[in-house]
């Protein structure tokens, strides 16, 4: 299903396939640190997070706190988080800053900032540094 699901998502076959790619190459160096699941990805090609979180829902990670990082660090996301967690990034993380996924999930877009929130300060405010 989870295959399926990547395989009917947004792209082309040609475009499929490397979003795929970039996909799994991030998930295979995915750590844990503070009780999240931490994955980066480098692509510049696409938005990878929608496949890393149907990688983890493969892995029956789904409903596990993670934090990801797509385009170089230009977009992050905390997810299945509780309220109270997105409280505290939202009072300690300044910027381009939204929640989404029905309240579970908050996340930064740096593209276009002069000022880029990284991974060490998302950290920082969790207090998992």
């Amino acid at each position: 299903m989870v295959q399926s699901k990547l395989n009917t998502t947004y792209f082309s076959t040609k475009d499929k396939f490397a979003y795929i790619d970039h996909a799994k190459k991030a998930w295979e160096k995915k750590f844990e640190k503070g009780g999240y699941v931490v994955v980066e990805s480098d692509s510049q090609l696409v938005d990878v997070r929608v496949a890393i979180s149907y990688l983890l829902a493969a892995d029956g990670m789904y409903k596990t706190p993670k934090i990801i990082s797509v385009w170089g660090g230009d977009k992050v996301s905390v997810e299945n988080i509780d309220e109270d967690t997105i409280n505290i990034l939202k009072s300690g993380i300044f910027g381009d800053t939204f929640t989404f996924g029905t309240g579970t999930c908050w996340a930064v877009n740096n593209r276009g900032t002069d000022t880029k929130v990284t991974l060490d300060d998302i950290y920082k405010v969790l207090g998992i540094i």
